[in-house]
């Protein structure tokens, strides 16, 4: 897509950074579901989940963007580097990451 041609070992390892946030992405989406349900949810009552599912997402949204988008921003500092490895996976990292947090806000429930 960018047209650079260099890809290593560490770009792979980043895949696995990825996923590591991802699960953390998806532990606060569930944490602040339980917080907010607090255990006495009712099955039956789709109202009220949609309520409890709302009100989550615009919760656990803002905090899952404010640790992506810093995490994206430490990645990016690398992307100044002269040495091509650092520059490239720090790209490559940054965007991995904005990726993962569209992904998890929009596929997650």
């Amino acid at each position: 897509v960018f047209q650079v041609g260099y890809f290593s070992f560490i770009h792979i390892l980043t895949v696995y950074l990825v996923l590591g946030i991802g699960a953390d992405d998806i532990f606060v989406l569930l944490d602040t579901w339980r917080h907010l349900c607090d255990g006495q949810l009712d099955p039956q009552d789709k109202d009220k989940q949609k309520q409890v599912l709302k009100a989550t997402y615009v919760r656990a949204a803002q905090a899952i963007w404010n640790t992506s988008f810093t995490t994206t921003v430490a990645f990016l500092s690398g992307s100044i580097s002269r040495l091509m490895p650092m520059r490239t996976t720090g790209w490559y990292a940054s965007i991995c990451i904005l990726m993962n947090y569209l992904f998890v806000i929009t596929f997650t429930p």
